[in-house]
């Protein structure tokens, strides 16, 4: 069973309504690389929503960081706090091995991460569709302005393919993210003010630049793996906390001033 936690210490968020309401919701919290029991616990009492995992099974990513088996991960995934949502990633286009994995561990969310088009949009669908209740993050590979139309119109194809999607640079692997690089958040801006979807802001974010970064998307999350890593692999709490505490201020000043988002979109999306 997964731990229990008091009720009164879990923020309780209205539905995210939208670009022309005043944003009530803390933003999500995602953060990857949480294999180790210790790591994935404390990232949970540090406040983190969301903790990403890389399976064993997907021989891409386990040949490049730390990864867990599928009874490994039923295990630690059952002792989580109800409030924090767990993610596994995949970077082999492989469907069949994604839905095989998710339905033994029953993760919160898979995120795929292979690039974009390599299966394309329908085959997406049906393995969203296939998966049971399991929500799906898509990766959409972002870089510098000369990026934007194709950023966007990825994002577009993928509408109907993914519940969330995330904006994350894409290096010289075959697939996005893990480059612990930032990008041009005016591109991602232009994303996240376009779609229905709510969208996670990626890459190369830690807690000296989080805040810059949400001034000029205003997503409806962020995510950090590389920048809140130690170099032996394991999780950084320090960064992380203050990872999380640059985050929350952000929130609070956004609360206190009654940010809007630019009108002009139709996203909307219910709460956790």
């Amino acid at each position: 069973m997964r731990r229990a936690v008091d009720s009164r210490d879990i923020p309780q968020d209205p539905p995210y309504q939208g670009h022309d309401v005043v944003y009530e919701h803390r933003t999500r919290i995602q953060v990857f690389g949480a294999e180790h029991r210790q790591d994935a616990l404390a990232l949970a009492d540090l406040g983190v929503d969301h903790l990403g995992f890389c399976p064993a099974e997907d021989r891409i990513l386990a040949a490049q960081q730390a990864s867990l088996s599928v009874e490994d991960a039923k295990a630690l995934l059952s002792e989580l706090p109800e409030h924090v949502h767990s993610v596994l990633v995949f970077a082999s286009p492989d469907p069949d091995l994604v839905r095989e994995v998710a339905q033994s561990v029953r993760p919160d969310y898979v995120q795929i991460c292979w690039e974009v088009d390599t299966i394309g949009p329908a085959r997406e669908a049906r393995l969203r569709a296939d998966l049971g209740g399991i929500k799906v993050i898509k990766e959409i590979g972002v870089s510098g302005p000369d990026s934007r139309e194709a950023a966007l119109s990825a994002a577009r194809r993928y509408e109907n393919a993914a519940d969330i999607l995330i904006l994350d640079p894409q290096g010289d692997a075959a697939y996005i993210g893990a480059t612990g690089r930032t990008h041009d958040w005016s591109v991602s801006r232009a994303i996240s003010r376009t779609m229905r979807l709510p969208c996670i802001l990626a890459g190369g974010l830690g807690s000296d630049n989080v805040e810059a970064a949400l001034q000029v998307v205003n997503p409806w999350g962020v995510d950090s793996f590389s920048r809140t890593n130690r170099p032996d692999g394991r999780k950084d709490l320090g960064e992380t906390r203050a990872f999380v505490e640059a985050v929350r201020r952000f929130d609070e000043a956004r609360r206190r001033r009654g940010l809007r988002r630019p009108s002009g979109s139709s996203m909307s999306a219910e709460s956790e």
